[in-house]
């Protein structure tokens, strides 16, 4: 089958789980998101297969998520909130690896991101850290890990802007919003508030980082490629 084509039918089918996993949960079928919310992963990780068998970061990165997912529908205690929200910093961890394969450093650039998820942490701190209660501690360091994956983003973006830089730092900030709906709707509302949200920034998020990496490794493998035209005419001149 055409590439391209296989791409678009896998698009497809990733917008159709989410929509009826948002159907499943606006409706209260919490045990039938099995089949939905836990089949997003999978899809996008057979979308981006070309990148993810030779980046193994990022193929580790998907399968914490994929646990995430899993504790996130099992959420009947402590301890697999806190494995819940542990697999979602590891997959941090290792994005924050793929990232730091950046062979430019900028601290003015790296500092204009602590400003901004510096901010950010503090007002979403400032609100709700006395509603966690002994999810104190997970949360703060689950903060700091996706702040500091949010710096990089914005470093990167600066060293060099394009809307491919820009689209990383929109993904990595569409998944940090959609984990501040989820401890809202835990920890605030105590219900489900937040439904809408958070499904569609976790997809799209998680599709605009592997997105962005997609991207730059085939820019990376085009560069390494021999430029035949230029090799012709340098032998040419030779002659």
């Amino acid at each position: 089958m055409n590439p391209l084509r296989s791409y678009k039918i896998g698009l497809l089918a990733l917008l159709i789980v989410s929509m009826l996993d948002l159907y499943l949960w606006y409706n209260g079928l919490l045990l039938y998101r099995l089949g939905t919310l836990l089949l997003i992963v999978p899809i996008l990780f057979l979308l981006f297969w070309n990148l993810l068998k030779t980046n193994l970061s990022l193929s580790i990165a998907l399968f914490f998520c994929w646990l995430g997912d899993l504790f996130l529908l099992h959420d009947v205690n402590h301890t697999i909130q806190i494995l819940g929200v542990s697999s979602y910093m590891m997959a941090h961890f290792f994005f924050i690896e793929s990232l730091l394969r950046i062979k430019k450093f900028s601290l003015i650039s790296f500092m204009m991101g602590v400003l901004f998820f510096g901010a950010y942490l503090m007002v979403f701190f400032s609100n709700i850290l006395s509603y966690l209660k002994d999810m104190k501690f997970i949360g703060i360091a689950y903060g700091l890990v996706l702040g500091f994956l949010g710096c990089l983003s914005i470093m990167n973006f600066f060293i060099q802007q394009s809307r491919l830089r820009f689209s990383l730092f929109g993904g990595i900030f569409l998944f940090s919003v959609r984990d501040v709906m989820l401890t809202y709707n835990k920890y605030y509302f105590n219900e489900d508030y937040f439904i809408l949200g958070v499904d569609i920034f976790y997809v799209v998020g998680l599709y605009l980082i592997l997105q962005y990496f997609k991207t730059t490794e085939s820019e990376i493998q085009h560069a390494k490629e021999p430029n035949f035209s230029t090799l012709n005419k340098s032998s040419k001149s030779q002659n």
